[in-house]
């Protein structure tokens, strides 16, 4: 009973989120240079903001499934 006000005000807040994110293309295009330029462990000349964890798993999902681009 509690539950449905919340899944209610959820339901009317759907048009301020997004259902594709901005940034997915950019997270494949930063894990394929991972792919192309072979250097996982240091992929780019400055730090980023992220750690590359997420981008490992998406180049390594690459390499095993391909790419359909």
């Amino acid at each position: 009973m509690l539950l449905f006000p919340l899944l209610l005000w959820k339901f009317f807040d759907v048009d301020q989120q997004s259902l594709r994110p901005w940034d997915e293309g950019l997270y494949m295009w930063r894990a394929r240079l991972f792919l192309d330029q072979n250097e996982a462990w240091a992929p780019f000349a400055q730090a980023h903001h992220k750690t590359p964890g997420h981008y490992w798993i998406v180049a390594l999902s690459m390499r095993l499934l391909g790419v359909s681009v």
